[in-house]
């Protein structure tokens, strides 16, 4: 792709010194009295050469928007995948905010950064290139001017990026740090007010976003700063091309034609470079999110950078033999330990859903029904969420399901029965209702034979605990289940314990 932009910069620089030699060429015989019928053939050139560069910058626009948008969605692809082989032990590491905000803004801004760095970066090694020959074609000292003055401005345009990439990684490590915070705070604001400290949590907010807004001004303030110094570059050079083509036509030592073009073609010579660094500091935070991005695929690739230790990653490599010996039959099998050991690793590990010794047991995660501390509930209706496994199970299905784990009378009180939209900004469920919901997933799809609880009772109150496990545990009959546990309530239902 940058052979081919090489390739548009090439006709855009040709293009470019075609218009001006068309233009002076007609000023000149017209100054000189010539007619304009005389010019049409340079006026036609001008024209023509003025309608290309329109043409050919159309093109690569559009050229490059397809290829931007093809690459970003192959990039949002691989980065989904590498989401998906590090389960929940990658996005915990990375912050579910930071991953969410990656996906969809982080992406967006590389697909900029793509779209317009590569065209940009075309026309600042080539089209100077193709004037500089124009210009010592026409007038070798315009030519040894704008060469001299080029270096100057590539170098501090260099140091000024420098600076600015470094703010804006910054930048992006912040906003990354507020979607965090944003998602966490909002996602507890119920517990916050019931504590009453949510205005302590909401000065928390307050302050981040302020640092947020503090680093991006300075950004903008090096970005205004750095089209300035380019712009005056570009005017001392074309002011010395200027001023030493004066002194030359005074002394008559040098023709109209090729000054008046020398002249036109110089801001021409610096154009690209002045673009290329006002569009630069919008490709800041695409470099930034790919930096991000690239972190969190190499994560993945290599899982031991997720793990604690190489002790506690061995430890729960002897654990996970021991456990696969036992899930060749039915049956209940407590984990416990304290707080740290590393039952929800476990459990992600048996999952499937973190890698174990380099490998991802995938076959393994399509017969596993995970129900974690909290259960997700989607911005959904009851039906979908209830079939979130099996998104073809008829309403039929889905009410034997809800039956079984004791759901109906809940349904029948909400007010558009399986259509209620619950999750975020829906209709509230307890947790013991979510829990219950989250059943009803695994039990509607039947190849789920395989579950794993982690600590389902550890958020409720000690009698909703004990009515949940006293519902579900009868449904487990014929199933393999692990459950993660935080106290004794489920030891007269597991047929083996597992301590770490």
């Amino acid at each position: 792709m940058l052979a081919l932009a090489c390739a548009f910069a090439m006709a855009l620089g040709a293009l470019c010194a075609g218009q001006a030699i068309g233009l002076a060429q007609a000023l000149v015989g017209l100054w000189s009295g010539a007619s304009m019928h005389e010019q049409l053939g340079w006026i036609a050139l001008f024209a023509g050469c003025f309608i290309g560069r329109s043409i050919v910058g159309n093109g690569e626009e559009a050229l490059m928007d397809g290829f931007a948008r093809r690459s970003a969605d192959r990039l949002r692809r691989t980065f989904l995948e590498a989401l998906w082989q590090g389960g929940p032990a990658l996005v915990r590491a990375h912050g579910s905010a930071a991953s969410t905000a990656d996906a969809l803004e982080g992406v967006d801004a590389i697909e900029t950064l793509v779209r317009i760095l590569i065209p940009k970066m075309a026309n600042v090694m080539v089209v100077p290139a193709v004037l500089l020959v124009c210009l010592f074609w026409l007038d070798w000292v315009s030519g040894l001017i704008a060469l001299a003055c080029y270096p100057f401005t590539v170098l501090l345009m260099r140091l000024i990026g420098q600076s600015a990439g470094s703010e804006a990684q910054r930048r992006y490590a912040q906003f990354e740090q507020l979607s965090s915070s944003f998602v966490d705070i909002s996602s507890g604001v119920g517990t916050l007010r019931a504590f009453g400290v949510e205005r302590a949590f909401a000065e928390r907010i307050f302050t981040v976003s302020e640092r947020f807004r503090a680093l991006t001004m300075k950004t903008l303030r090096i970005a205004m700063l750095s089209t300035t110094v380019l712009d005056l570059f570009a005017t001392l050079c074309l002011a010395g091309v200027a001023i030493m083509l004066g002194f030359r036509l005074v002394e008559g030592t040098m023709a109209f034609f090729p000054a008046l073009a020398s002249l036109m073609l110089v801001p021409e010579f610096f154009k690209p470079i002045r673009e290329y660094g006002e569009d630069y500091h919008a490709t800041l935070e695409g470099k930034a999110a790919l930096a991000s991005i690239e972190e969190l695929i190499h994560r993945s690739a290599h899982p031991d950078d997720v793990e604690r230790t190489p002790e506690f990653s061995c430890r729960l490599d002897r654990v996970t033999a021991k456990i696969e010996v036992l899930l060749a039959k039915p049956g209940i099998i407590g984990i416990v330990g304290p707080s740290g050991s590393g039952k929800t690793t476990l459990l992600a590990r048996i999952a499937g859903f973190a890698p174990s010794g380099g490998m991802r047991n995938t076959a393994r995660a399509r017969h596993v029904a995970y129900i974690p501390q909290t259960p997700y509930l989607f911005r959904a209706s009851l039906r979908d969420n209830v079939a979130f496994y099996r998104p073809d199970a008829d309403d039929a299905e889905v009410r034997d399901a809800i039956a079984r784990v004791g759901l109906s009378d809940v349904v029948a009180q909400l007010p558009y029965g399986l259509d209620t939209i619950i999750g975020d900004a829906g209709r509230p469920l307890s947790g013991g209702q979510a829990h219950r919901v989250a059943v009803a997933r695994a039990l509607l799809d039947p190849t789920r034979d395989l579950w794993l609880l982690d600590e389902p009772t550890a958020h409720l109150d000690a009698c909703t605990a004990q009515e949940l496990i006293e519902h579900i545990a009868p449904l487990m009959e014929g199933k393999t289940v692990l459950v993660a546990m935080h106290d004794d309530a489920w030891l007269p239902h597991v047929s083996e314990v597992i301590e770490l």
